[in-house]
């Protein structure tokens, strides 16, 4: 049953049924169950009202021509009461079988209602005319300001009226003159005047840079639920009399090629919000183009503009709800999502960025591809403030640069470590990692320790390595977990059973040694191996078997860079070899 998703059925809140052309029951989803209880039901003319079995008979009988009947029946419900709903007929032609969607006629009322008042209230702002816009709810106290910039809401205020009222009078940002009239038109707003209309002089717009004359236009309409809703719009005045767009809006909030947020104000933005310290989880994403260098040289700015173009529409696409995104360099974006709630979703909207732009002028770019890097860092997790966000998002960037590109990288402690910024730029990112002054003759004393002091002198041996040859990782994975290492730092330790594949073992040399320089050459041949090493900080990497005296396979040993660039030379493959045969010796896994 190849074009049936039984995984989002499954999932789905609208009770589904999956039937023969005979309206046997074939599948039935949780939903569908709760709605008719736990009884089976062979046949889904046993939950329809015997008087309306006629015509659902009289529905399906063209089924298999027309696709796709909706119609109104009588459903039993497990309280063995009739309920009225719709029900949505699906032919599936290459099953031969019919999706049945049941879907709540009080469901399917109110969201009528919804869209009708959405409806209303944007054709009412079209006459207002202007793109700054404001609503209230008398109820609640509710306020909202926000400025629509393309398809986004780019949020200047959202909470309770007075204390935006009292914070826009204590920061100054109404002019004295007309104080009076503004006192005036929160009167109008809290009691939700039929029309009002005020001119009055404010930097609101420019968050206290500028003092401009703006008119202000609202007016009180009814929500779905029909209760009063005050709902405007702020301009400024000079632009009601002419006949182009807000200059105000093009010159200091857009980036004049692709619409999006310049970098002042999607930086301002994010600050803003992240210091009114939000109770929910924020990610910061930086987003930056592979090969987009080699498309202008080789077509032209022209053509590298309509990438950038089409870059901003694919991510404004995707987050759409979910954050605001701006342009913040050449062909670098930054991404501030507010409302993701799992980090499943937010890996679906990488995906899905980095899938379509590497699609984009595919025909066109057949030399070579398109792609993206993008880094992330979260809030509260990772940092509490912006400029260290920003950070380790930039750093999380470089990774999934240096790894090879086309990438995405979530900023991890356990994985990445700390970050620090070079005083001298706060651009640069430097990562915390274990360095040495050690000579040869130092790394070759700590190694003969082993053979003195056994397990006790492993980590100070393990540390003394990644500094003298530029490791960020040296793990030992074994087949399964087990509870029988003794003495042993458990954090170098990983049960990891994908790499004791015969296929991969296989890879393995005569000295059973295997290196791989760059993890994307293993990314076709070892996909869950890639998977695993592309989430963590490793690029390329040196492993060695690890056998107990009678030749028995205990683990592998992996020395991991996070630099494809640094080039594994034969001594520091020799001198790994030995701590590896030194270490099969000592440790019993």
């Amino acid at each position: 049953m190849q074009n049936i998703n039984f995984h989002s059925i499954s999932n789905s809140r609208i009770p589904i049924a999956i039937t023969d052309l005979k309206l046997t029951l074939q599948f039935g989803n949780q939903s569908f169950y709760t709605l008719i209880g736990n009884d089976l039901f062979y046949s889904i003319y046993k939950v329809v009202l015997p008087n309306d079995r006629n015509r659902l008979s009289e529905c399906i009988e063209d089924i298999a021509q027309v696709k796709n009947i909706i119609d109104v029946f009588s459903i039993l419900y497990r309280d063995n009461e009739y309920h009225h709903m719709l029900l949505n007929f699906t032919y599936m032609n290459q099953n031969r079988l019919i999706k049945i969607e049941f879907q709540y006629l009080s469901d399917i009322i109110e969201e009528h209602f919804k869209l009708e008042y959405e409806i209303k209230k944007y054709r009412t702002l079209f006459t207002l005319d202007g793109d700054n816009i404001f609503e209230y709810n008398p109820e609640t106290n509710y306020f909202q300001f926000y400025w629509i910039n393309d398809s986004q809401n780019i949020i200047r205020y959202n909470g309770d009226f007075a204390d935006w009222k009292q914070k826009t009078i204590n920061s100054n940002l109404i002019s004295k003159v007309d104080l009076d009239d503004f006192m005036e038109f929160c009167v109008s707003i809290e009691n939700c005047k039929d029309s009002f209309e005020y001119q009055i002089a404010t930097s609101i717009l420019t968050d206290g840079e500028i003092f401009e004359s703006t008119k202000i236009k609202g007016l009180t309409i009814k929500n779905e639920q029909d209760k009063k809703i005050v709902i405007g719009v702020w301009v400024l005045y000079n632009t009601i009399y002419q006949n182009k767009e807000n200059r105000f809006a093009d010159h200091l909030y857009k980036d004049e090629l692709t619409g999006l947020l310049n970098k002042y104000e999607i930086t301002k933005y994010a600050q803003n919000s992240l210091k009114n310290k939000p109770n929910y989880t924020v990610y910061l994403l930086i987003l930056d183009l592979d090969n987009f260098k080699q498309c202008n040289d080789t077509f032209g700015h022209l053509f590298g503009d309509d990438i950038l173009k089409a870059v901003s529409t694919i991510i404004k696409n995707t987050i759409q709800k979910h954050g605001v995104v701006g342009r913040i360099g050449g062909d670098e974006f930054l991404i501030f999502l507010e409302n993701v709630e799992t980090e499943k979703l937010l890996r679906n909207m990488l995906r899905s960025i980095r899938a379509n732009i590497q699609w984009l002028y595919r025909e066109k770019l057949s030399t070579f591809q398109l792609g993206c890097s993008m880094g992330v860092s979260c809030y509260p997790k990772d940092a509490k403030d912006y400029e260290q966000l920003f950070k380790l998002a930039d750093y999380s960037l470089y990774i999934a640069k240096n790894k090879g590109k086309s990438r995405y990288i979530i900023y991890d402690y356990n994985l990445h470590g700390p970050v620090t910024c070079n005083e001298n730029d706060n651009s640069i990112l430097t990562q915390k990692i274990h360095t040495t002054n050690s000579t040869l003759l130092d790394i070759k004393k700590k190694i003969a320790q082993l053979y003195c002091r056994g397990n006790l002198a492993m980590d100070d041996v393990l540390q003394a390595l990644k500094g003298f040859c530029n490791l960020q990782n040296i793990t030992i994975y074994i087949p399964k977990a087990t509870n029988h290492v003794t003495d042993m730092n458990d954090n170098i330790i990983l049960p990891l059973p994908i790499l004791f594949q015969a296929e991969y073992l296989e890879q393995f040399s005569e000295i059973e040694a295997y290196l791989v320089t760059n993890i994307k050459n293993i990314e076709f041949s070892f996909h869950r191996i890639y998977n695993y090493f592309s989430q963590s900080t490793s690029s390329s990497y040196y492993q060695c078997l690890l056998r107990d005296s009678n030749n028995v396979l205990m683990g592998i040993i992996s020395y991991e860079r996070s630099s494809v660039h640094d080039i594994w030379t034969n001594d520091t493959k020799q001198l790994l070899a030995l701590v590896s045969s030194i270490i099969s010796c000592i440790v019993v896994l």
